[in-house]
């Protein structure tokens, strides 16, 4: 990653701390899939668990074994669980 790509990430991240998007996910209305890695260290399970609860009827799945790049780390699996949910909506 380039350090400007880095820093802009990181303010992003901070900018998500000091002013949570929790009341603006409510507003979600479409059917919606949470993926998340079980040892994802930007965007851990426990915070995509907070943000498919604040999505109302927002669906979680967490791919065990894999971090942040999913789409690397298990793309069979990532595909699976989103072909599925398009299927069903």
């Amino acid at each position: 990653m380039e350090p400007e790509g880095y820093i802009n990430a990181c303010r992003a991240m901070l900018g998500i701390r000091l002013e949570p998007l929790t009341e603006s996910l409510a507003g979600i209305g479409r059917p919606t899939l949470v993926i998340a890695g079980e040892f994802d260290p930007y965007c851990p399970p426990r915070a995509s668990e907070q943000i498919a609860a604040a999505i109302p009827n927002a669906e979680l799945r967490i791919i065990d074994g894999v971090g942040h790049c999913m789409q690397f780390e298990a793309s069979d699996i990532l595909n699976e669980y989103v072909d599925e949910f398009i299927r069903r909506h």
